[in-house]
């Protein structure tokens, strides 16, 4: 399964959502197509080009935008009234703003977290979901990923992940970094930055790619990405404890599909096990892949299921 061919935006444009910030968002595709809304990762990732091409642009109308703070959208990292609920909020407004009752969601890691979040807010403006790399979030998972339960599968990120914090303060790295990020020199924070966002991207698939992920270490992504996970991280992302499977009844008719990655060492599969259980009426696929979608066999499943809603929408998943 490929990408499908590069597209260009019919509409784009900045829509203010608070007296802080401005979302950058832009429609590709058919204007009358299926109603797709991608939700990124990060948080602070931000959208891409390549995020376009995972649909059929004569099926599907493609939203994307770029959550507060991330990429285009401005002010650029700030976490000033960045909450998850003034992401939900957003989403709303943005469907508002397009005139869109319904749609399609769609997205991976942070993204299914929004997803998930939105449609327990917002169930009835929710037509599907396909949503991959789960994350809940919960105590348990970051500590997994944050405190060094992965090291057994890549010790050598790990050891230089944690070399840059003191023994005192190891109890707490993503507040060290998060300290560092927002009150250290220029130098540190650049370097704390650069080092949170590259040790995330080096396991980001089945094969350890450190050298792929130095390549994209790009300030305009991780000087946005690092602060913004750290700060959402430290908030239990401003959920209340185990929020999504607590509330999971209230998705219930909504036809989800999980994919998850069978090596997935940023997000565990047990997480996407947990939720599927939750939802009786979900199918969840397990791929022989890691987190990423730049794994082939992860995003073999995840287009061929956009394949599949099109073709096939009141019988999906």
């Amino acid at each position: 399964m490929q990408y499908f061919p590069e597209i260009e935006p019919y509409e784009s444009g900045f829509l203010s959502v608070s007296k802080t910030h401005k979302l950058y968002y832009e429609v590709c595709g058919n204007p009358k197509g299926i109603p797709v809304m991608f939700i990124h990762g990060g948080p602070g990732g931000g959208c891409s080009e390549r995020h376009r091409r995972y649909f059929n642009p004569k099926k599907y109308k493609i939203i994307l935008h770029d959550q507060r703070g991330s990429h285009r959208s401005t002010p650029f990292a700030s976490v000033k009234e960045n909450t998850t609920p003034d992401l939900v909020k957003d989403i709303q407004k943005l469907m508002d703003h397009l005139k869109i009752e319904k749609a399609f969601f769609v997205g991976g890691s942070w993204g299914s977290t929004l997803t998930l979040a939105f449609g327990i807010k917002h169930p009835k403006k929710i037509r599907a979901m396909l949503i991959w790399g789960i994350f809940l979030p919960t105590q348990k998972e970051l500590d997994w990923f944050y405190q060094g339960e992965m090291q057994r599968f890549y010790p050598e990120e790990w050891e230089r992940f944690v070399s840059m914090v003191p023994h005192k303060n190891r109890k707490k790295i993503v507040k060290y970094y998060n300290k560092k990020m927002t009150q250290g020199t220029e130098e540190e924070q650049d370097a704390y930055a650069r080092e949170f966002s590259l040790f995330e991207m080096s396991m980001l698939q089945l094969k350890n790619n450190t050298k792929q992920a130095e390549k994209r270490m790009d300030p305009a992504i991780y000087k946005a990405l690092a602060p913004l996970e750290t700060h959402y991280f430290l908030n239990n992302c401003f959920l209340p404890k185990n929020h999504i499977l607590k509330n999971a009844g209230k998705l219930k008719g909504i036809p989800t599909h999980l994919v998850h990655g069978r090596y997935d060492m940023v997000c565990s599969p047990q997480g996407a096990y947990e939720l599927h259980k939750a939802l009786p009426q979900s199918k969840l696929t397990f791929a022989t892949s890691g987190h990423s979608t730049r794994d082939k066999r992860l995003l073999h499943v995840i287009m061929k299921e956009l394949e599949e809603y099109w073709k096939h929408p009141d019988q999906w998943p």
